[in-house]
């Protein structure tokens, strides 16, 4: 580890590397012992990363922004990549909606709702009282009048 953060440093002088990373802090239970090797990369930075990682053999783990992620007392061992905040970005052009791999599920879903045709609305996780989804409640894409399937996924495939 230690000539995997010499190449690092070398390659990427500004990236900040922690060691020994209580992963405490970077989930919403906040529990999780340390990480060996911790990052929050920019987008371009992401390809000497891992290509650094491969080269050395060491274990990447990739996490977003810690909600529904629980690590153990023991830690994690290797590399463990934020792409949260550093990667968020949620864009719509035409009927696509592209979102980077740290966007909220919250962001996506207000994205979608604010260009939304008169055929979709927003998916709830935990459907209604009836299974029916409502539009003030986030998650997937859903055609009107269909019901959620029990686990909150849309009903209508493909999406």
């Amino acid at each position: 580890m230690d000539q995997w953060l010499e190449e690092i440093r070398a390659a990427l002088p500004e990236l900040v590397v922690y060691q020994q990373e209580p992963m405490k802090k970077h989930t919403t239970f906040r529990v999780g012992g340390p990480a060996d090797l911790y990052v929050c990369p920019k987008k371009q930075e992401l390809p000497v990363i891992l290509g650094l990682a491969k080269k050395k053999g060491l274990a990447v783990t990739v996490i977003g922004n810690g909600s529904n992620l629980l690590v153990g007392d023991k830690g994690i061992r290797g590399l463990v990549i934020e792409v949260g905040a550093q990667m968020n970005a949620v864009e719509v052009q035409g009927n696509i909606l592209r979102a980077q791999a740290g966007a909220l599920l919250s962001q996506v879903a207000a994205k979608a709702a604010a260009c939304r045709s008169g055929r979709h609305g927003i998916c709830c996780r935990n459907s209604g009282k009836h299974g029916r989804c409502s539009d003030h409640e986030c998650g997937c894409l859903w055609r009107r009048n269909e019901r959620c399937h029990p686990a909150g996924d849309s009903a209508y495939p493909g999406v």
